[in-house]
């Protein structure tokens, strides 16, 4: 996935996960950093670890952290069709791809890591649950079902996790105005 990526316009990161495994392909491959593209990512936590590495976003929706803000970032940010390069893990949805080939933009959507399941013994003892994806909520479900959400405060970093929750049975208590771990434990200790 990363060979090409010195011929695109952009690179799109949508998590902390796609990131650094970003990074560690560069690594891997000997890319020289400094001929990197344009990137851009759903948001302030994904920004955030890009940083962690040195490098700026250059494109970042300033709320609404996810697809959709995205998607508003870059209407407003690219008039002109260009050459982009999607990075992303097995469960993203496609609609991010689609919708920039829609508005004319050639995108090569590459998967650069898949999501596993960590099996555990027995469920841990908790209060409070704190989901930061769509697939923590899945892994947990699948493993212990949704009862033990039942009397647990039940926090979603974001709408996709919510979404995820929802499709299990269960209402988030808390979802913060950001999608962001800052945000999330903010929202949960003004919640308590």
């Amino acid at each position: 996935a990363l060979k090409d990526v010195t011929n695109v316009d952009w690179v799109v990161l949508t998590s902390p996960s796609a990131v650094r495994f970003f990074i560690e392909g560069l690594h891997s491959s000997g890319i020289d950093l400094r001929r990197l593209p344009r990137v851009m990512c759903c948001g302030a936590g994904t920004g955030s670890a890009l940083r962690t590495y040195g490098i700026l976003s250059d494109l970042e929706p300033r709320q609404d952290f996810g697809v959709r803000g995205l998607l508003d970032a870059v209407r407003a940010e690219l008039s002109a069709p260009t050459r982009i390069l999607r990075l992303r893990s097995e469960k993203a949805a496609p609609v991010l791809t689609d919708t920039l080939r829609e508005w004319g933009h050639a995108v090569q959507d590459e998967v650069i890591y898949t999501n596993a399941i960590r099996h555990h013994e027995r469920c841990p003892a908790f209060d409070s649950v704190f989901f930061a994806s769509a697939s923590a909520v899945d892994a947990f479900v699948t493993q212990w079902g949704a009862a033990p959400l039942d009397e647990a405060t039940v926090l979603a970093i974001g709408e996709p996790t919510a979404k995820a929750l929802r499709a299990r049975g269960r209402e988030p208590d808390v979802i913060p105005e950001r999608a962001t771990v800052d945000d999330s434990i903010s929202a949960l200790a003004t919640y308590y």
